[in-house]
């Protein structure tokens, strides 16, 4: 006798599969000729608890700025469709007096990620951080990560700057630090790091796109390099209001 058998490939306890597959076994132990075939139907969760597929992880980043923003997404690269991805300054808002609304601290709070310059620009992050309530909330300080590559903000006289009288004599990093390329690889790094261990599953994606980036920004710093020693004059000049 040929039998055909078919049947599904249950997610439950090893189900079905098992099963069609002994019952093959004993009728061509029988004599009889036996051809299977299985196919995968997938149940709803609530059906089989434990047995639904995995989702990808939405990991939600919140930046303050556009280059700590730009730079997450070179590094995500394929991985952004996952993310969500925000800025708290659009176009036209200062950093320098920048004040978080209702809805940025609630973003904060909800974010996997929350990364930010650092400065007295952003003394307002210390008090959001504290009434966040998320234990699971990682953040990136770009001033601390830099640590000594950070360089002292330099205030001159005649220069228009932000600080009180009382404060002058208090040394402050230049909050700038996005300016240079060597600097935004070390953060870059940082950002990687942190996507990864947020992340896991998606770790060789922020690696590799991060050393490609570190590759173009390190290309871009020797072409700059190379324009200022073929330069004939050495001088730069610029205003008083922006010594960075």
């Amino acid at each position: 006798m040929h039998i055909i058998i078919i049947g599904t490939a249950h997610p439950y306890r090893g189900g079905l599969a098992a099963f069609n597959e002994r019952l093959a076994l004993q009728f061509q132990a029988e004599g009889h000729q036996v051809e299977m075939y299985t196919f995968t139907l997938q149940y709803p969760s609530f059906l089989f608890p434990g047995t639904a597929l995995a989702e990808k992880k939405t990991v939600r980043v919140v930046t303050t700025i556009f280059p700590i923003y730009d730079w997450v997404r070179e590094i995500a690269g394929q991985e952004e469709a996952h993310m969500e991805l925000s800025m708290l300054l659009d176009s036209g808002s200062d950093l320098h007096n920048f004040q978080p609304s209702a809805p940025d601290i609630l973003k904060i709070a909800g974010a996997d990620l929350f990364i930010y310059v650092g400065g007295e620009s952003d003394g307002w992050v210390e008090g959001v951080l504290q009434t966040a309530n998320n234990a699971g909330l990682k953040t990136i300080n770009l001033l601390e990560t830099l640590g000594d590559l950070a360089k002292a903000e330099e205030i001159v006289e005649g220069m228009e700057h932000g600080h009180d009288e009382e404060d002058e004599d208090e040394a402050e990093n230049d909050e700038h630090v996005w300016l240079s390329l060597r600097n935004a690889q070390v953060l870059c790094r940082a950002i990687a790091q942190a996507l990864s261990e947020i992340d896991p599953e998606s770790a060789g994606v922020y690696e590799a796109n991060l050393a490609a980036y570190e590759e173009q920004l390190a290309a871009l710093d020797r072409s700059f390099e190379e324009a200022v020693d073929a330069a004939a004059f050495k001088t730069v000049l610029f205003g008083d209001r922006f010594p960075f």
